[in-house]
C-alpha cells in the first residue's frame, strides 16, 4: 500500500492492537494473492509462447526459479523460434540452481543423414547445474555435459532411440562418478565404460538388447574390480520371448545378484506371456540372493491382475521375503529355503 507518511502516521496513533491483528492479516492475504504458485516440475516445450513466458518469469523472479528441482525440456526442430530464444532460455536455466533432475529430448530429422545437435540445443546445454543428479540427453550430443556433472550425477539416461552406436561418442572416454547410483547404456559400449570409468557407487545397470555371455563377464569383472556388493545390485535387460537361457547364464555368472528387471516389448498374447513366465520363474531359484525380480511387459497394463493371479500357480521361488513385480502388480513371497 502506497500511503503518504502523514496518513501512516494517523493510522498508528488510531489503531489498536486487535486492528494491527487484522491489518496483518489483510497483508497476508494480499501477498498469497499476489504471489505466484511455485513449481517444483515443469515440462516446457521449445518455442512455443507459454514456455517463453515461463522462461521469463525463472530468469526475472527468483522465488519461481528456486523451487523448481525438476526440468523436461522438449526441443523441436520445426517449431517457430524467436531469435532471442536460445539467450532466454540460458538466463532461464541459469536461474535455477537447485535444479536436480534434467530431461531435454531433441526432435530432429536429419535431411543429409547426419545427427548434430542445434545451436540452440548447443548453447542451452552449456550451462552447469551445481546440484543436478538425474539427467537425461540425447546419446549425439556427446559428453560434455556429463564431464561437468560428473560430481554430482546419481542417475544417467541417454536417450538413444535414434542411433544406438551414438552412445560410445558419449561415452568415448573414461569418466570419475563418485556418486553414481544408477546408468542405461548400450550394450556396445558397457565394456568400455565399466573399465574405464570410477564408478564406486555404480547400484544399476540397464541394457536396451539382449544381454549376452559377454555382457555378464564384464559385469562380473566389474565387481571384482571395485569391490562392490552383488547382493546390492539391480540388473536389467531386454529378453525375446522364451528365450530362458539367459536366467541360466545370469546364475552361472551373477549367482548372488540382488535385483532383476526383464523388459518385453513383444505382443504375441498372454498365452505366451504365461509360457515364459512358467518357464522364468523355477530358474530364478539359482539366484541366491534375490530379492526383487520385475517382470514389465506392455500386455500386462491391463491384465496384470489375471496374469498375477495364473503366476502365483506356478510360482516355485524358494527365497525369504522376494518382491516379484508383474508390470503394475506387485507379489511378495516369504517361502523359506
Amino acid at each position: 500500500m502506497d500511503l503518504s507518511f502523514e496518513l501512516w502516521e494517523d493510522i498508528v496513533g488510531r489503531c489498536t492492537i486487535p486492528d494491527w491483528v487484522e491489518i496483518a492479516r489483510v497483508f497476508s492475504a494480499f501477498r498469497e494473492i499476489a504471489t505466484r504458485r511455485p513449481y517444483e516440475a515443469l515440462v516446457l516445450y521449445c518455442g512455443e509462447r507459454n514456455t517463453i513466458r515461463c522462461l521469463r518469469t525463472l530468469y526475472s523472479n527468483a522465488l519461481a526459479a528456486q523451487p523448481v528441482k525438476t526440468l523436461y525440456l522438449w526441443d523441436h526442430s520445426d517449431a517457430p523460434y524467436l531469435k532471442a530464444f536460445s539467450s532466454l532460455a540460458i538466463r532461464a536455466l541459469s536461474a535455477l540452481r537447485n535444479l536436480q533432475s534434467l530431461r531435454y529430448r531433441y526432435s530432429y530429422s536429419p535431411t543429409d543423414g547426419t545427427l548434430k545437435p542445434s545451436e540452440k540445443a548447443q548453447m542451452i546445454l552449456n550451462y552447469t547445474f551445481p546440484r543436478l543428479e538425474r539427467l537425461s540427453i540425447p546419446n549425439f550430443l556427446g559428453s560434455a555435459l556429463l564431464k561437468r556433472h560428473q560430481k554430482t550425477l546419481r542417475k544417467v539416461v541417454p536417450l538413444s532411440e535414434i542411433l544406438i552406436d551414438l552412445d560410445v561418442q558419449m561415452f568415448d572416454q573414461g569418466f570419475n562418478f563418485p556418486v553414481l547410483e544408477e546408468i542405461n547404456l548400450s550394450n556396445n559400449i558397457l565394456p568400455s565404460f565399466l573399465s574405464k570409468s570410477h564408478l564406486p557407487s555404480l547400484r544399476s545397470i540397464c541394457l536396451p538388447d539382449k544381454i549376452s555371455a559377454d555382457d555378464l563377464e564384464h559385469i562380473k569383472s566389474f565387481f571384482s574390480r571395485s569391490g562392490s556388493q552383488m547382493a546390492e545390485f539391480k540388473l536389467g535387460f531386454s529378453m525375446p520371448i522364451q528365450d530362458t537361457r539367459v536366467i541360466d547364464m545370469i546364475a552361472d555368472k551373477l549367482p548372488h545378484l540382488g535385483s532383476l528387471e526383464i523388459y518385453c516389448s513383444y505382443s504375441q498374447g498372454l498365452d505366451f506371456v504365461l509360457e515364459t513366465v512358467r518357464w522364468i520363474i523355477p530358474k530364478l531359484g539359482r539366484l541366491e540372493q534375490l530379492q526383487n525380480f520385475r517382470w514389465d511387459e506392455q500386455q500386462l497394463r491391463g491384465c496384470s491382475i489375471w496374469l498375477a493371479k495364473e503366476v502365483k500357480n506356478v510360482v516355485m521361488i524358494n527365497f525369504t521375503h522376494v518382491s516379484l513385480v508383474l508390470g503394475h502388480s506387485v507379489l511378495h513371497y516369504e517361502h523359506a529355503r
